[in-house]
């Protein structure tokens, strides 16, 4: 089928990518139930952002809240396909294009097995067959850091085998304590804290982990300051551009919420802290690092996680805990601002996990009946919440943006 126009996006929230990583050649994978919710849960959040152009459709799969009826009072024009609803009206879709928060070889074989419900077409992502493992195997801060003149001691170890593992331990004991991380695990998860000194149930662990994974990285665990990461984007033609500050809270080294200003607040806020020169430096640093590293195979989104932390008498920064080829939350909450957000005012953007099923929704009703978003003539947020998700009875997630008063 020839097409004269340019595909319009069709996006995907597929969170969680990282996990079907390692089965990349397989003609299918089945995420955990927990993922699977997440993606039904979430999979609204797309379409306050804007970022492919007014014109994207987000895709809903099965289960998610496709009545989109609890938004008419809301500015908003969101354009949706479930999958519940196919095969498709010919005449009432375009020409797609897939485009997924993270890569996920798995899933785009998945759609196109779905090609016949596209009448007029869906265009799928390169599978990425080139693609080196370290893009997301969680071993790109090594190789940034090793040769970063002041921050190589930041540099993880990488283990292979028993010898490696033993040596990493030994080299980190003037430390208290440190971290184990899964690859192909995103930020925030497959994360283990060990405190020195390790009793023997803790060393037999870790070599357990090393046999499951086959490889496992260690690094200093840091007094944390302050979560912050930069957040890039990277063209079709390869060029590296900086977006902009993310400040973001974790507790346990779980993700809690973003917070949402204007990128001169995050950026006076962070540069307070390390110096604007420092900042500057490493925003060249990660340009040229992504550039040579990252823009080769991939294009879109990029984000550097960072951590002011303390060490002796001053706050020093850690320039890239991780590297997340991807989508991110500070990615999103830069565009949330950029469509939302007024100059002057903070919000909070965060994603609230609900142990019972009908919690979610209740607290979204109540939400919406005590705390309702107010707009400015501009449609900017004044106050109130924002609902960025519409959560079924089934649902155990809720995202937000909420305004925060002035302190």
């Amino acid at each position: 089928m020839l097409h004269e126009k340019k595909p319009t996006p069709l996006i995907f929230f597929n969170i969680g990518n990282e996990i079907a990583l390692p089965f990349a050649n397989k003609s299918s994978f089945t995420h955990t139930p927990l993922v699977q919710q997440m993606r039904q849960d979430l999979a609204l959040l797309p379409i306050w952002i804007n970022h492919l152009g007014t014109n994207a459709y987000t895709w809903l799969p099965r289960g998610s809240n496709k009545d989109l009826s609890k938004l008419q009072n809301i500015p908003i024009k969101a354009s949706v396909l479930a999958e519940e609803n196919a095969p498709f009206n010919q005449k009432e879709l375009p020409y797609f294009e897939l485009n997924l928060w993270g890569y996920e070889p798995t899933l785009i074989r998945s759609f196109s097995r779905l090609s016949s419900l596209f009448p007029n077409g869906l265009t799928m992502p390169s599978l990425g067959g080139d693609f080196p493992n370290q893009l997301f195997d969680r071993s790109l801060p090594s190789l940034l850091l090793s040769e970063w003149d002041g921050f190589s001691a930041l540099s993880p170890y990488f283990c292979d085998s028993i010898e490696s593992l033993d040596k990493a331990i030994l080299t980190l004991s003037p430390f208290d304590s440190f971290l184990v991380k899964i690859p192909y695990s995103s930020s925030g998860r497959g994360i283990l804290p060990f405190s020195f000194p390790l009793s023997s149930r803790q060393k037999e662990q870790l070599r357990q982990l090393l046999v499951k994974h086959k490889c496992i990285a260690l690094e200093p665990l840091l007094s944390n300051k302050g979560d912050y990461a930069l957040e890039y984007w990277i063209d079709e033609q390869g060029e590296v551009s900086y977006l902009g500050i993310s400040h973001f809270k974790t507790q346990h080294f779980h993700y809690l919420y973003n917070i949402v200003s204007s990128p001169q607040s995050l950026w006076l806020e962070l540069s307070s802290s390390i110096g604007e020169k420092v900042l500057e430096q490493i925003i060249e640093k990660h340009c040229l690092f992504i550039r040579e590293h990252i823009a080769p195979f991939y294009s879109g989104p990029v984000g550097i996680d960072m951590l002011l932390y303390q060490s002796d008498k001053e706050v020093c920064i850690h320039p890239a805990l991780e590297i997340n080829v991807r989508g991110t939350m500070g990615y999103y909450a830069h565009k949330l601002f950029e469509m939302w957000g007024e100059e002057g005012k903070s919000y909070r953007m965060k994603i609230d996990n609900f142990r019972q099923e009908g919690e979610a929704e209740k607290f979204f009703n109540t939400s919406l009946r005590n705390n309702p978003p107010v707009f400015s003539d501009s449609n900017k947020l004044q106050k109130g919440i924002l609902p960025l998700t519409l959560p079924l009875s089934s649902s155990h997630f809720f995202a937000s943006l909420e305004t925060v008063p002035k302190p």
